[in-house]
C-alpha cells in the first residue's frame, strides 16, 4: 500500500486495551505496527495506547516501558 501523509494534518494513531488484549498489544512485536497499522493510507505521526482495566499494573507498565522504548 502506498502510504502518504494526510493533507489536511498529522494523524495519530490511538487505540486501548485492557486485561483481555494488553499482551497481544504489548508484547507480540508486530501487532501493532504490521496488523493495526500498516493498513492505513497514512503515514502516522505518532501513536497513543489507552491502557484500562488491567488487573497487573506493575507488568503492563514494564511491558509498556518497553514498546515506548522500541518507538
Amino acid at each position: 500500500m502506498n502510504r502518504t501523509k494526510d493533507p489536511v494534518g498529522k494523524v495519530t494513531f490511538v487505540t486501548s486495551c485492557w486485561e483481555r488484549d494488553w499482551r497481544q498489544i504489548l508484547i507480540n512485536p508486530i501487532y501493532l505496527s504490521k496488523l493495526q497499522m500498516a493498513h492505513h493510507m497514512y503515514e502516522f505521526v505518532e501513536t497513543v495506547l489507552i491502557i484500562n482495566n488491567v488487573s497487573s499494573k506493575h507488568e503492563v507498565k514494564h511491558y509498556a516501558d518497553l514498546k515506548v522504548r522500541e518507538g
